[in-house]
């Protein structure tokens, strides 16, 4: 009796608090003024399935996206550190042109002028490099950095499962409250009427 007595008072207040809002929006000074519903009030419930309320939460939720990127970016991670045991071979090439005109003047030991004619010259080359390199020894450095990749790769998939689960519980709770705010809904009509 206390429980639902106690209920009833705080309902009351807040509907008292509700109308209070409703006439300052509606611009009204009179903070007092009740309305009188004339209509029935219906409100249609949307069904709802928990397996679809589950299906968005995981679609939709940030965290688990990133986590699923995350979990990816752990893979890459791996297989560059695996592929650092493999030796590397290297190719670079480069070519190059160049044209050049000279000309001049100049005076010779008996004190006589003499011109050079012009002189062209042209240049072209290649260069081609091929170099391949394999680490003998680096003292387990690629095997304890192969490792820590493959171990993040693994927290990574946790960290999924573990969002998953907690995700799925969040879904389940919120079915639980939609069907008691149906319940509810439900038993207040039946009250009303």
């Amino acid at each position: 009796y206390l429980s639902d007595s106690t209920n009833y008072l705080i309902q009351q207040t807040n509907l008292d608090t509700a109308l209070c809002n409703l006439n300052l929006a509606m611009g009204l000074d009179d903070p007092e003024r009740r309305y009188e519903l004339t209509d029935r009030l219906e409100v249609p419930a949307e069904a709802y399935e928990e397996a679809v309320i589950r299906e968005r939460v995981l679609a939709n939720n940030r965290s688990l996206q990133n986590a699923f990127v995350n979990r990816e970016l752990a893979g890459l991670n791996s297989r560059l550190q695996e592929a650092a045991r493999y030796p590397r071979i290297t190719v670079g090439g480069n070519g190059s042109y160049n044209w050049s005109v000279s000309s001049g003047s100049g005076t010779a030991a008996s004190g006589e002028s003499r011109s050079i004619d012009a002189v062209v010259g042209k240049t072209f080359s290649l260069g081609l490099g091929v170099a391949a390199t394999y680490t003998l020894a680096d003292w387990g450095v690629r095997n304890t950095n192969i490792q820590n990749a493959q171990l993040q790769e693994i927290s990574a998939q946790y960290a999924i499962e573990q969002l998953k689960r907690n995700l799925n519980v969040q879904a389940t709770n919120l079915f639980a409250t939609y069907q008691n705010q149906l319940n509810l809904v439900q038993l207040t009509e039946e009250r009303v009427q």
